[in-house]
């Protein structure tokens, strides 16, 4: 059923009641009449009806026009004008409300009811346009950009200024005029090239251009809208400095590049120095070692005392010596030369790698039975775990030393492989420092070593695209967990 709150503005009694009947019969809301411009307007203001039917011809001092147009202009409700006859200037006079309609008396009920509901439905359309439009207007005075409206001859019509309040040109030296009279040829033949574009696919077209204010370039982003039938719309950004930032970082990264391989170069510089110095020295410490073992032998049965303890605090100083070189050529060939990564089985490698390090016979090592495939370079792998299992097995004090070998999937490429003991454990401070060259947590005569071994470990795991992190306590033993690329099995999954 049809609803609408209707005021009727009438200064006819007897037409006034007829009319409020049929608009109730209709389904309208229609509480009261009222006869006059000035009780109109008061009326609005209290109900704000949906719409008016106003009587062209009102006694008093303002006319169904003058009161249309004072309700429109400050309520803007919807007016359908009721008349027997009008003269040509005060239908001219009525235009200027912005009318919703007219009905000439006599009307019928079915021309009352198609006209309000004509009107209505106008309404509540216009209202949506309005919206629209306000909606439009706040986005495109928003936004940073310059617009020009430019029709199908190339001339500008319009133009909104963008945030930039500087343009090369005074809204007087192009509006009006066309393109190619305005922008330099080049530009101007591009732009002009998008606008035929646009306006025969009416798609998008987009250019970049740039212009020179006195002697500083600035680019700009141009895209081409069609607007109208015959008209587009043309959004100018200026993208100075986004270009800018763009060079920079161009400048930054080949900096950066060349930086990268000057390091590099002095990497392999000092690999090679650290290669060939270490290389060097293990032949005056190997002919030193064997002057040692030749005295201690010779002189087993003469030296005693003093004179014995110091041949055996200088063999023991060329042992640690030479497992220092050793380390230090290690550590300088770790990666040195490129070698495919090839799929190996992780249980099997690490079974093979348990057998050649001949351990003590006391120390229990478990390994889990089903192990994944790993995409790796085996002579890295095995200085990694070669490294962490002796590790596991010279810090440990423990009546019945334990190694747990163990494994588990992070995602769909990567595993994390555990090698944990029951050793005397690592202090938290520590679990970063551990892992530099030369660290070491405990004096020579408490345990060997060098202090080079977990460094060696941390650049094989680096090499092979892995990660590697340490959780421990004193007296609680020590887990290593090292992350690697794998090709893992669903059955393991």
């Amino acid at each position: 059923m049809t609803t609408g709150h209707i005021l009727v503005v009438e200064d006819e009694r007897i037409t006034a009641k007829d009319l409020q009947v049929q608009l109730q019969d209709l389904g309208y809301i229609v509480p009261t009449t009222v006869s006059s411009g000035e009780a109109a307007v008061q009326r609005v203001a209290e109900v704000r009806p949906d719409l008016i039917l106003m009587d062209i011809h009102l006694a008093g001092k303002m006319d169904g026009v003058e009161t249309a147009r004072q309700i429109w202009t400050e309520f803007r409700i919807p007016i359908v004008y009721l008349t027997a006859y009008a003269d040509e200037q005060t239908m001219q006079r009525a235009k200027v409300a912005e009318p919703f309609g007219y009905l000439v008396k006599p009307f019928t009920t079915r021309e009352l009811k198609t006209t309000i509901e004509m009107a209505l439905y106008r309404h509540t359309m216009d209202q949506a346009l309005r919206s629209s439009h306000a909606t439009n207007r706040a986005l495109i005075h928003a936004l940073p950009d310059w617009l020009f409206r430019i029709n199908s001859d190339g001339v500008f019509v319009n133009f909104k200024m963008g945030k930039d309040p500087q343009v090369p040109l005074a809204s007087d030296e192009f509006l009006g005029k066309p393109v190619v009279a305005t922008l330099p040829a080049p530009e101007a033949e591009q732009l002009l090239s998008c606008v035929q574009a646009a306006l025969a696919s009416n798609e998008t077209q987009s250019f970049e251009y740039t212009l020179t204010r006195t002697t500083h370039p600035c680019y700009y982003d141009a895209r081409v809208v069609v607007s109208a039938p015959a008209e587009v719309m043309v959004i100018v950004r200026d993208v100075t400095a986004r270009k800018e930032a763009e060079e920079a970082l161009q400048r930054a990264h080949k900096d950066l590049a060349r930086k990268a391989a000057a390091l590099e170069a002095a990497n392999v510089e000092l690999a090679q120095y650290a290669y060939a110095a270490s290389h060097d020295l293990k032949t005056p410490l190997r002919a030193i070692h064997n002057y040692v073992t030749f005295l201690q032998e010779d002189l087993a049965t003469v030296v005693s005392g003093e004179q014995k303890v110091y041949l055996e605090g200088l063999s023991r100083a060329v042992r640690q010596s030479e497992a220092l070189v050793n380390d230090l050529l290690a550590l300088s060939q770790v990666g040195s030369q490129e070698k495919p990564q090839v799929p190996l089985d992780l249980g099997v490698f690490l079974h093979e790698l348990v057998a050649a390090l001949q351990l003590p016979a006391d120390l229990a090592i478990d390994l889990l039975p089903a192990w994944p495939i790993v995409t790796s370079e085996r002579t890295l792998l095995w200085q990694i775990f070669q490294n962490l299992i002796l590790n596991a097995v010279k810090f440990n004090r423990s009546p019945h030393k334990r190694v747990w070998i163990g494994w588990r999937p992070l995602g769909d490429t990567h595993c994390e492989i555990s090698v944990r003991d029951n050793g005397i454990g690592i202090d938290p401070q520590y679990h970063d420092r551990i892992f530099r060259m030369f660290q070491r947590l405990h004096p020579a005569n408490e345990f060997e070593g060098t202090g080079i071994g977990l460094a060696i470990v941390k650049k094989a795991v680096g090499k092979l695209g892995g990660t590697i992190r340490v959780e421990s306590t004193v007296n609680c033993g020590s887990t290593f967990l090292v992350t690697l690329p794998v090709i893992l099995d669903e059955e393991l999954l």
